[in-house]
């Protein structure tokens, strides 16, 4: 029968998650990486959802998000090629 260690993760102390992690993987990659792990997760997870009421909201106002890219991309390349390859647009 196989124990069971529970973790505590307390970030910004809004709330407090218990898991059960087996003690094999506890022993094998230690708590902290388990905190690590999860804290980095977690950290990914609010990004995605970030990004995703970004599309959400841009959508909503009709904005193009490619046409916008290519917009930004091309700018910032034309703003490169003058401030470090200045040679490129010498004639």
């Amino acid at each position: 029968m196989e124990k069971f260690v529970s973790l505590r993760i307390l970030k910004d102390k809004r709330m407090t998650i218990q898991l059960e992690v087996q003690d094999d993987l506890v022993a094998q990659i230690g708590k902290d990486a388990i905190l690590r792990k999860m804290q980095t997760f977690l950290e990914w997870e609010k990004l995605r959802l970030l990004a995703w009421e970004i599309h959400q909201s841009m959508q909503e106002a009709g904005l193009d998000y490619d046409q916008l890219w290519q917009q930004a991309r091309k700018q910032a390349w034309e703003q490169h090629k003058k401030q470090h390859l200045s040679f490129l647009s010498e004639s």
